[in-house]
């Protein structure tokens, strides 16, 4: 992957292929009703756990969310866990 801002080729990325089609099951499977699942439609199976993508243009917003992933973990705060992915040529969370 070319050079992203403050990432480069050695950053490491969740490679997600698969994306999630809507089913009754699959919003079961993750805990979330029908119209959330519909709302937010880029769930990604990876190593057979679920995943939602969120594109960014904004590395240093990306930045900020993996910090704060990392301090609320440090205190013990239940969050959102965000992890760098990519999706074709696209990166996010």
């Amino acid at each position: 992957m070319a050079e992203f801002g403050i990432f480069n080729e050695k950053t490491k990325f969740l490679e997600l292929n698969s994306k999630v089609d809507f089913s009754l099951e699959v919003a079961k499977t993750i805990n979330i009703d029908e119209e959330t699942f519909r709302t937010y439609s880029h769930w990604y199976l990876y190593n057979e756990e679920f995943y939602y993508y969120k594109k960014s243009y904004n590395e240093y917003e990306m930045l900020n969310h993996l910090i704060c992933a990392k301090v609320a973990e440090f205190f013990n705060l239940l969050t959102v866990q965000f992890q760098l992915a990519k999706v074709e040529d696209s990166v996010g969370l």
